[in-house]
């Protein structure tokens, strides 16, 4: 597993550029700028089709830039709350349910669940 990017470093409000869901079951990317106009992503996997695939992310993974972020972490919560209020005004109401959902994903014990199932939690 790849080291957690630290998410402490961008600065808030986030300004998302660009959303794109993925036709795998599910994954969602955003690519998003913060205050100083660093250009970051983040990525909800899929969490449909519970096996791991060489070449792919681990089903229901949360990833800033390629990278795990540390499950139920100080780095999850921040960048989490940063997300709920980045400016997402000229997405459509679909967007912006999948993205709330995301994060409720995330946040939920069905997360852990699938975590606990592909062998991410307990770290």
């Amino acid at each position: 597993m790849k080291k957690s990017i630290d998410s402490s470093s961008f600065i808030t409000p986030f300004q998302l550029k660009e959303l794109i869901a993925w036709m795998d079951g599910g994954s969602i990317t955003l690519y998003l700028l913060d205050g100083n106009k660093t250009e970051f992503s983040v990525e909800f996997c899929q969490k449909m089709i519970l096996k791991e695939w060489a070449g792919t992310n681990i089903p229901g993974s949360f990833l800033l830039d390629g990278q795990e972020v540390s499950i139920r972490s100080d780095n999850e919560k921040q960048l989490l709350q940063a997300l709920r209020g980045m400016s997402i005004g000229h997405l459509t109401s679909l967007d912006k349910s999948i993205i709330q959902e995301s994060i409720a994903f995330v946040e939920s014990e069905e997360y852990l669940r699938i975590a606990t199932l592909m062998g991410r939690w307990p770290v």
